[in-house]
């Protein structure tokens, strides 16, 4: 059986899909999709995330994905939840973790 982890499109996340021993992390394709994605309403959620921020930054070598998506992540202080990219239809991806 393989565990694939679909978790939102934040540090958080990222965190989740390390650390529940999936081996493939689904997500958006196109990380940069958090700045367009059109979700509503000010972003709220990446200052909720320092935690999860931390453990990403002292993580030894994150997998490819995992770090082009943090990285893009502290570059714009945004996220993007699973129902969003559901909803708009946004294009996944499985990655290796």
């Amino acid at each position: 059986m393989v565990l694939i982890c679909f978790s939102d499109l934040d540090p958080a996340g990222i965190q989740i899909a390390l650390t529940c021993n999936a081996e493939y992390w689904l997500t958006a394709k196109d990380s940069t999709v958090i700045d367009f994605s059109g979700a509503l309403g000010a972003e709220q959620e990446w200052d909720k995330q320092v935690s999860a921020i931390t453990f990403l930054k002292n993580y030894n070598a994150l997998p490819a994905k995992c770090q082009s998506a943090f990285d893009f992540m502290l570059s714009k202080r945004k996220t993007l939840k699973q129902e969003h990219m559901l909803a708009r239809q946004i294009p996944l991806g499985l990655y290796k973790l």
